[in-house]
């Protein structure tokens, strides 16, 4: 049997930890959590656990490894993550200003390779190492129970970032290549967010998807999509602080294009980077009659304008249901007003990109300039009109899906 238990949020998100039990009740821990103290009364209460299986050396996975010290419970992790625990870079103690509390560990560690099974309370599990988002992440696999513990490799809708310390996008390329080649049956018991048949994450082979959040320093963080060949990149909406994704995007890929959902600010100030290029800016035309007016987007909150002008940026116009072929990827335009007049959404293979028009649990205000809430209700109807199985990539919090969106047509 297999157990979620989820923490708080304490570390900026909430982990998700497993316990795969048999019929006495003993259980193999799948990774830990930060403030791991709750949590791990209620699972000692429920299971002796006999084993624990770390996925990866960061610290919202790790810290309740404090808990295990000097108690002789194996805890399996790969050569690298054992390297990385005392490390306060590799294992994100750094972030909230603190060293490892593992320099001196007293756990019964025992590294796992490859392709090597692991036999554990009647259970096989085979060990992948699958490198991206630190170099010694780890997947879990029970292939008599079709399931698979990914981990912060691969996650519903998207893969991992990259871009912590021993991040590499290739390999979690690769990797997530790896977890995908299993049967469509399988579930895929993510280290965030929630458990996903495989076959629902299927159109990610050949849609390579990574999340970048700035700009918190406004109001709330904006969601920056970038969508890659593995050259070749193409990214949905700019932000506040775009600088930090630039560089990423300057040392990995060659960018061929940015589309953009609407004109608010947060979603359009990392444009100024672009003043006088050749990138291609897609947007639809009312969207650009927008972004040079301070009041629609919202830039006299800051009291400031609009850091450019027109002519300064290389626009091309969208219309509804046009399909724009670009990095190998056909990006169909879908016409979604009622957060702002002019706003657009992207949908590519099975992934919406709707910028502020349906978030997790709720859709956008159309309260400010040019929103309405009659173009908002058609808009809703058009969208959830898609596959209950295509996922929604909002502009800020969590990825949702059409399924778990279609409450909102009855609201």
């Amino acid at each position: 049997m297999i157990e979620k238990f989820i923490s708080g949020d304490e570390c900026g998100i909430r982990t998700d930890v497993y316990v795969i039990s048999n019929d006495k009740n003993e259980g193999i821990l799948v990774d830990t959590t930060y403030k791991f103290d709750e949590l791990y009364k209620e699972i000692t209460n429920k299971y002796t656990i006999k084993a624990i299986l770390i996925t990866h050396s960061h610290i919202d996975h790790i810290d309740g490894l404090k808990f295990f010290e000097g108690t002789n419970i194996p805890v399996y992790m790969s050569k690298e993550s054992k390297e990385a625990l005392s490390n306060s870079k590799a294992s994100s103690y750094y972030i909230i200003g603190e060293d490892s509390p593992f320099k001196n560990n007293k756990l019964n560690i025992i590294v796992v390779e490859d392709n090597e099974i692991l036999s554990l309370l009647g259970y096989e599990i085979k060990v992948l190492i699958t490198r991206g988002h630190t170099t010694g992440s780890t997947t879990y696999v029970i292939e008599h129970d079709k399931a698979i513990f990914s981990g912060d490799t691969l996650f519903p809708g998207r893969h991992g970032m990259t871009t912590y310390y021993g991040g590499n996008h290739i390999d979690m390329l690769n990797s997530v290549d790896r977890i995908l080649s299993y049967d469509d049956d399988y579930i895929m018991y993510p280290g965030h967010y929630e458990n996903v048949l495989l076959k629902n994450l299927k159109f990610l082979k050949d849609l390579n998807i990574e999340l970048f959040t700035y700009g918190k320093g406004f109001r709330i963080d904006t969601n920056v999509y970038l969508i890659s060949n593995g050259e070749d990149a193409i990214i949905i909406d700019t932000s506040f602080e775009f600088d930090k994704v630039l560089k990423i995007i300057n040392e990995r890929y060659n960018l061929k294009g940015i589309f953009i959902t609407h004109s608010h600010m947060d979603h359009i100030d990392g444009l100024k980077y672009f003043i006088g290029k050749d990138i291609p800016i897609y947007m639809s035309e009312e969207t650009e009659r927008q972004i040079y007016d301070r009041n629609i987007t919202s830039y006299y909150m800051i009291d400031q304008d609009p850091p450019f002008k027109k002519g300064d940026l290389n626009i091309i116009h969208v219309k509804d249901d046009e399909v724009i072929n670009i990095i190998g990827k056909d990006v169909k335009v879908i016409s979604t007003p009622g957060h702002q007049k002019g706003a657009t959404s992207y949908l590519i293979s099975h992934a919406i990109f709707n910028g502020d028009t349906i978030f997790k649990g709720r859709h956008a205000w159309t309260t400010y300039p040019t929103g309405d809430e009659t173009d908002m209700k058609n808009t809703l109807k058009k969208l959830l009109s898609y596959p209950e199985n295509y996922y929604i990539y909002p502009g800020h919090d969590d990825l949702t899906t059409v399924k778990d969106s279609l409450f909102l047509l009855n609201e």
